[in-house]
């Protein structure tokens, strides 16, 4: 065989495992399997044939389906000559086809549908059927060319079309299932590793779903697969970020858009083949679950999904904030059926919370027939505690949005910056949303309706709440546009926010930030300057009114008129109010220094369609919201303007007066240097820092941009620190005026070179990616010692394996006077506890049990990943209480995880498989450990025989070189020694170079002594127009690296490889 040349490089040191993304040749699977699946989907469809239909609350739903299909089959054209099934004006041929599937879905869905008139029909399966056949024929098929929008080719249609064919599998024959299913290849052709994000998803839950109906396993298995990498944390591009962000399209924030949807169908067709033969086993799919406590919940404000996070779907009428939130209420709950203990009880208490709180619209209104069934299991369940309203900062640098949820309020800011974007308009949709994503703020509270009730078609697009605009100026979106700053920093439950305003094609430029604190939020502005000849404006508020308009606006203890039409320049303004909509909603504006201002009461009309000419929300009917309007005008072409303001949510009138007399907040600073504010009640002090040079505000000085909160009390002093450019590739040098005894602990990438006189120390942020770095100090005594937490068993939520038997034990000599005795009886029998770890580190853990002559041999797993070596409960003599030190976890986050005891055998002494659990005990011994990056070109390499390893200079390698194997033949390979610092379980990373021309690498990442265990990824390696460029792949998990030396990793060159150049670096990640 001839040998092809191929180059190989490693940066980091590891090896890729990459396996061609080809469909598997057909196994043979139990007919009855694939049987299993489609019945399953059809139930997560139909609601399936346990329900009472006239059930007051699925009644309804019934109707609706009822109505729609009805509807759907008294306008269908069926005469013999038709050339088209409905008609859709103006629609191109792609939105023709995936709306006639979506019609003749409504049809399938309510033929398939218990309780309804047409359930099971004939004359509907035969219109249906004919239908399908001349949609084969004359608009899907083979032989037909795509045009116009590919997602609806692609994407859209083949989801309609596979849901009739699940709907009504039997009523087609298997020519005609073919035949569909064919088209679909047809048009959904590229390889789904060609694809991102959402997209990604959609065409891999199709390609499994297409396996369920033709019966091919090879092809469910593809799509399950295609699941793989979208699993995984994304650096750049779309995808899901560690922060929390969900980005589609390169550059917009979309966890409510896209991102919504790439969870609902991978929720779907987990929970689907979930105990089959094609069960999702990949490690990184845990993932999804933390996408939910740092992504979506903190997006969700009672019931509603905050639109900032929409994207260009804040323009489509039929899916307002709420309707959206209760579609991810019912993705939450899809997800809860298939997650670990802790997470489905987590989740299952967010998703109580927010239902419940949802005054303005019911759930129940927006859910399937099967999420109706499913959401009030959850409501009924006593043992599912409702979450209760979160306190929290977050900010998803990665996105340019930040979120502040309070009890009783929540906060939101929408920022854009060169990396993203200010709002999308593509389709013929989100027509008006030009300044969106230029620090538009959304106040939520007691008024629920206040951005639903068609907010967007009413409200003056040139005046959002929170935005410094030049008047009736349409900001256009431009790559490369937009400010460098936008982000922020967090500590605790307070945070400051950022943003460099710089419109693109205006000469507009200002520098905004948000304090956010426990009942107030102040906004700065300062060098706002402009020279276009227009005049421009922050808005302070532009807040929805009661339906008369009537809501009473009170400046300085002074009635406003409360007629439409109203509207004055007010100056020496120190405080106004605005009644809510809702007892205990209304607002109050705070301004620090007198200001002047303009206000107005007006009506706005009107319609949907000015903002969405997509098909389907063209809406032309015109609709009247009133509005009262607050807003700072800063003239025209304004020099170094500024603005300070703070909201007061939740108060009365007097209540803000009295604030006014004696305010909590003070503003430090408020220049193009530097923004800062202190609230002397919670004693922190928060400064933006704007500029790359030495700078003191309030004795807090950064040597950089920065955004800096400082917490003080009584005996403690914490720090965050965070770069919002994210352009820093060196270190932040921060100093405080303030003296401290000694560092009780400091993130990872902080080193403290003093705590007295003054405190100084240096956040390396190169890489950082906006993230908040957190650094506490004692300002006098010692700092050491370790945090122990005891988790009672007989306390903490229980499920197991099933058969065994499981009690509670009083017993004296337990650590709280009882023990759980699980009276298992074979290998692989397991017990299970929920806890929540406190908070990110790492921490030792350790087990007390009753120890005995029967016990077992167990080991524990923390959300599937081994913790040490199985632990012996087995004891000659008298049983007894003993702690057993079980070995060393370190978790990125706290929070809802899932201890796991499984039985892997038993003392040969013992006589049975008892475990005698009494609790579960978790020291904190430090923060999580630092990411440990090792050079290629560095570590010790070995090679095939005749191969050759060498160094090569590359300016794009991290480290300005990368390792190169000179391979030229199959199953060559190259090995490094990589040093690992501490125990634990790895993400590991590897650093690469591709070329054009190259194909896919395969490559085995081994242990020492043991064949690496994780899942291989897929390599896209066509680079095109023949530049090259350095990316970072994750590689799995490489479980208990347990001493410095350990992991020897080798990779081989597949054969379908040609002239491939990789290599940079391996990256480890604990957790």
């Amino acid at each position: 065989m001839r040998k092809r040349k191929a180059w190989l490089g490693l940066l980091l040191a590891i090896a890729i495992v990459v396996s061609l993304w080809q469909v598997p040749g057909k196994q043979a699977y139990a007919s009855g399997e694939y049987d299993t699946l489609r019945a399953k989907w059809k139930e997560m469809l139909t609601g399936g044939t346990s329900y009472n239909p006239s059930d007051p609350e699925i009644a309804p739903k019934i109707a609706s389906i009822q109505a729609d299909a009805a509807g759907d089959m008294n306008t269908m054209d069926v005469s013999p000559a038709r050339t088209r099934l409905w008609a859709f004006n103006g629609a191109t041929s792609g939105e023709i086809a995936k709306l006639s599937y979506r019609k003749l879905k409504e049809m399938a869905l309510g033929y398939a549908t218990k309780g309804t008139s047409m359930e099971g029909d004939p004359g509907y399966r035969d219109a249906i059927v004919s239908a399908m056949d001349w949609m084969y024929a004359n608009r899907y098929n083979e032989t037909i060319a795509e045009s116009g929008n590919w997602w609806d080719w692609d994407i859209g249609a083949p989801i309609e079309m596979t849901n009739i064919v699940i709907l009504m599998y039997d009523d087609f024959t298997s020519a005609q299932r073919t035949n569909y299913m064919n088209a679909i290849e047809h048009f959904a052709n590229a390889s789904l590793y060609a694809y991102s994000g959402a997209n990604r998803v959609w065409l891999s839950y199709l390609m499994a779903v297409r396996g369920m109906i033709l019966e091919d396993g090879g092809r469910i298995a593809a799509g399950r697969d295609g699941l793989g990498d979208v699993f995984e944390y994304v650096a750049s591009g779309d995808g899901f970020y560690r922060d929390g962000s969900f980005v589609q399209h390169t550059r917009f924030a979309y966890t409510g858009g896209y991102g919504k949807d790439m969870l609902k169908d991978i929720a779907n067709l987990m929970y689907a083949l979930s105990g089959s033969s094609w069960a999702v086993t990949d490690s990184r799919k845990d993932n999804l679950f933390k996408w939910v406590y740092d992504g979506v919940e903190p997006l969700l404000y009672k019931g509603a999904m905050m639109d900032m996070s929409r994207g260009r779907e804040i323009s489509r009428n039929k899916f307002q904030d709420h309707v959206v939130g209760h579609d991810v209420l019912q993705t939450l709950i899809r997800i809860s059926q298939f997650a670990p203990l802790a997470d489905r009880l987590a989740i299952r208490s967010l998703v109580k919370q927010e239902i419940g709180a949802d005054a303005y619209r019911s759930f129940y209104d927006d859910a399937s027939i099967d999420m109706i069934l499913l959401a009030r299991q959850i409501m009924n369940d006593a043992a599912v505690v409702a979450r209760g309203e979160l306190s929290l900062n977050k900010v998803f640098s990665g996105m340019n949005r930040v979120v502040h949820d309070r009890p009783g309020f929540g906060f939101a800011v929408s920022m854009s910056s060169k990396r993203i974007l200010p709002y999308e308009s593509i389709n013929g949709e989100n027509r008006k949303a030009w300044h969106t994503g230029e620090g538009m703020t959304y106040l939520y509270n007691g008024d629920l309706g206040q951005f639903s009730d068609d907010f967007w078609p009413t409200v003056d697009p040139y005046r959002l709440p929170g935005t410094t605009a030049q008047f009736e100026t349409q900001t256009q979106t431009a790559s490369g546009q937009g400010g460098d700053v936008a982000g922020g920093a967090t500590l605790g439950e307070y945070g400051v926010a950022a943003m460099r305003l710089a419109p693109y094609a205006q000469t507009l430029d200002a520098k905004k930030s948000w304090f956010m604190f426990d009942d107030e939020i102040v906004a700065l502005g300062a060098g706002i300057s402009a020279s276009d000849g227009k005049v421009v404006e922050t808005t302070v508020e532009n807040r929805k009114l009661n339906a008369a308009g009537d809501n009473a606006f009170t400046v300085n203890g002074t009635a406003k008129s409360t007629a439409l039409g109203w509207s004055e320049t007010m100056t020496g303004v120190n405080w106004a109010h605005l009644d809510g909509n809702v007892s205990g909603s209304g607002i109050g504006y705070y301004f620090p220094s007198p200001a002047a201002l303009k206000a107005s009461r007006k009506a706005n009309t009107g319609a949907w369609n000015a903002l969405n000419t997509y098909v389907g929300f063209n809406d032309a009917t015109p609709v009247t919201r009133n509005y009262l309007n607050l807003w700072f005008d800063h003239g025209t072409n304004p020099a170094s303007a500024e603005y300070a303001y703070v909201l007061l949510p939740n108060r009365t009138a007097a209540q803000v007066g009295a604030y006014a007399s004696s305010p909590d907040i003070a503003v430090l600073e408020n220049s193009e240097d530097a923004q800062g504010v202190q609230e002397a009640g919670l004693g922190i002090k928060a400064v933006q820092f704007w500029k790359d040079q030495p700078k003191t505000v309030s004795g807090i000085t950064s040597d950089k941009v920065a955004s800096v909160v400082v917490k003080e009390t009584a005996s403690e002093i914490s720090v965050s620190v965070a770069d919002p450019s994210q352009l820093n590739t060196g270190t932040i040098q921060i100093g405080l005026s303030a003296t401290a005894a000694c560092t009780i602990e400091s993130d990872p990438g902080i080193v403290v070179q003093q705590t007295a006189p003054g405190i100084q120390f240096t956040v390396d942020v190169n890489g950082s990616a906006g993230k908040s770095f957190v650094v506490s100090f004692k300002k006098s005594g010692t700092c050491g010692g370790t945090q122990q937490t005891t988790y009672e068993s007989e306390n903490l939520p229980f499920d197991s394996s099933g058969d065994p038997s499981q009690i509670v034990v009083s017993d004296s000599a337990a650590s709280a006077g009882k023990w759980r005795k699980y009276a298992s009886n074979a290998v692989g029998d397991y017990a299970e506890h929920a806890l929540n770890v406190p908070q990110a580190g790492t921490y030792n853990v350790s087990v007390r049990g009753k120890l005995s002559t029967d016990r077992a041999t167990a080991q524990l797993t923390v959300q599937g990943i081994a913790v040490g070596v199985p632990v012996d409960f087995y004891k000659s003599g008298t049983a007894s209480f003993q702690t057993i030190p079980v070995g060393t976890m370190s978790f990125a986050a706290g929070g809802p995880k899932t201890f796991r005891f499984t039985v892997t055998g038993k003392n040969g002494a013992s006589t049975d498989y008892v475990l005698p659990l009494d609790a579960i005990i978790l020291e904190r011994i430090g923060p999580m450990p630092a990411v440990s990056r090792q050079e290629a070109e560095l570590l010790s390499a070995s090679s095939s025989a005749g191969d050759t390893v060498v160094a090569v200079n590359d300016g794009g390698a991290s480290g300005g070189k990368m390792s190169k194997l000179n391979a030229n033949a199959a199953n060559d390979y190259v090995s490094y020694t990589v040093n690992v610092a501490a125990p634990g379980t790895y993400r590991i990373y590897a650093k690469t170079k591709k070329l054009y021309g190259s194909r896919h690498l395969s490559a085995l990442c081994r242990r020492r002594g043991a064949r690496y265990a994780g899942e291989p990824i897929r390599l896209r390696s066509i680079v095109p127009n023949g530049q090259s460029r350095h990316d970072q792949f994750f590689l799995g998990r490489q479980p208990n690296l347990q001493i410095p030396g350990d992991g020897h990793f080798g990779d081989g060159v597949h054969p379908r490889i040609r002239s491939a150049r990789i290599g940079a670096g391996v990256t480890a990640r604990r957790g």
